[in-house]
Order: C-alpha cells, then sequence, then structure tokens
C-alpha cells in the first residue's frame, strides 16, 4: 500500500446500536456480535473497491488509550464501492487470552479502536466510545427518576394506538351491520 494513503470512516454498527437502543444487550452480552461496516478510500479520494484488507479490533476499558481486553483480526475483501464488513466477535482473536464472549459490554465505560494493516503497520480508522448499556437501559425503562415521565408518556401513547385499532374494528364491524340491514329493507 502507498504511503501517505487516507482513509475515510463510515460506521454502521447495526447490530450492536440496535442491542443497545432496546435495552436488551445485557440479555445476550455473553454470545452477542455486532456487525461493523467501513468505506475505504486511497489519498486521491478513490474507493479502495475489490481489494484485500486486514483489520484490527480492540475493545478497551476506562479509556481510548486503556489496555485492550479483546482484540481480532479480520482480513477481507472490499466490493466494488470500496466498503468492507465483517463481524465483530467472529474475528481470530490476536491472542489466546482474548474470548469475546468474556468482554461484557454491559459494564463499564467501553471503547472501540479499530485500525486496518498497512505497509508501515496498524493505521488507526476509528476510535469511539461504545454507549453504557446500563445507563442507556436505565435511560429507557425509566429507572432513573426524571425518566418516568418518558415511561408514562410511551404508556399512554401505546393505549392511544390500541384505543384506535379496536375502535377502528368496531366500526367497521358496525358499518357491516349497517349494510346488512340495509340489505335486508332492500334501501
Amino acid at each position: 500500500m502507498k504511503q501517505g494513503m487516507k482513509y475515510t470512516l463510515r460506521t454502521v454498527l447495526g447490530s450492536l446500536l440496535l442491542a443497545v437502543a432496546l435495552g436488551a444487550w445485557p440479555m445476550v452480552a455473553q454470545a452477542a456480535t455486532a456487525n461493523f461496516q467501513t468505506h475505504l478510500i486511497d489519498s486521491a479520494g478513490q474507493s479502495r473497491a475489490n481489494q484485500a484488507v486486514t483489520m484490527l479490533v480492540e475493545l478497551t476499558r476506562e479509556s481510548m488509550e486503556g489496555q485492550t481486553q479483546y482484540a481480532e483480526t479480520h482480513a477481507a475483501n472490499t466490493d466494488a464501492e470500496g466498503n468492507v464488513a465483517f463481524v465483530i466477535g467472529a474475528g481470530k482473536p490476536t491472542d489466546a487470552k482474548y474470548v469475546f464472549d468474556n468482554f461484557d459490554i454491559a459494564k463499564g465505560d467501553n471503547f472501540i479502536r479499530v485500525s486496518i494493516q498497512d505497509a508501515g503497520g496498524w493505521r488507526l480508522l476509528l476510535s469511539s466510545q461504545l454507549p453504557n448499556v446500563g445507563d442507556m437501559r436505565g435511560w429507557l425503562f425509566a429507572d432513573e427518576k426524571h425518566n418516568t415521565v418518558i415511561a408514562i408518556m410511551i404508556v399512554v401513547w401505546l393505549g392511544i394506538v390500541v384505543y384506535l385499532f379496536l375502535a377502528g374494528r368496531k366500526m367497521r364491524s358496525l358499518e357491516k351491520q349497517v349494510a346488512e340491514l340495509k340489505q335486508k329493507r332492500g334501501l
């Protein structure tokens, strides 16, 4: 690979963010994986289409520069548009001590670093804090006192939706009965 190449990154942590958004991660944390997608371009702004790449994923705790708690590599190929996708947790661990199922994302502050293998070693593409699942779950399920109002609003709106659904069914039933009566009377 040429020295000085630049990369842009567009991440899609679909499965991970969906699990976090639903607060379901604690139920599946010990056996979950997360999809990851990135778009690679060269220094000229051209997509790195149909190329073999090696990616490194590191999960840390406490800080971005913290000690690696889990690391794995992925040998993959970019598609015709320069996108590469892989599943975090399904790669090759960089050390036998790393077991993905032992990294519990539901506890503490967690961070992710994603790098690509370059001629000079590993080039960092992304470093980001992962959402704290415990805090997110507390917020979504109103474990915190200031979120009780939100939970009540959600329940009220769900009640309204159910009421409208049932009322709509009742209206269709009444319309059908009126139509039958009109037919019987010849109107």
